[in-house]
């Protein structure tokens, strides 16, 4: 239940599924304005680098989707603990790009 002082104050819209009129947080044009501040940015380029691995070192090794999140993780935490490690020389290069852009970047 919003109050006339809010319907004034923050835009509203009307939930098409439930019809209560609801506050309005963000539009798809107002979204690219939330991640201006740095935070935005770090969390969308941490996901990127997840979702990177999943793709490249799960094609690449054929590990799990599970471990690739985690290899993703450790590698990019510097940490290593090296219980998973490319095998082929093709992963180890990539491997090696990986981390730069992990670490460098």
């Amino acid at each position: 239940i919003i109050d006339e002082n809010t319907r004034r104050d923050y835009p509203t819209f009307v939930c098409p599924q439930c019809g209560t009129r609801q506050r309005e947080f963000f539009t798809v044009s107002s979204a690219p304005s939330e991640m201006q501040g740095p935070a935005g940015y770090l969390a969308f380029y941490f996901g990127m680098y997840v979702i990177a691995s999943l793709y490249i070192f799960g094609l690449e090794e054929g590990w799990d989707s599970l471990d690739c999140v985690y290899f993703a993780v450790t590698t990019l935490m510097t940490a290593g603990l090296g219980d998973l490690v490319p095998t082929t020389d093709t992963a180890k290069i990539i491997c090696s790009i990986f981390i730069y852009f992990g670490v460098a970047c």
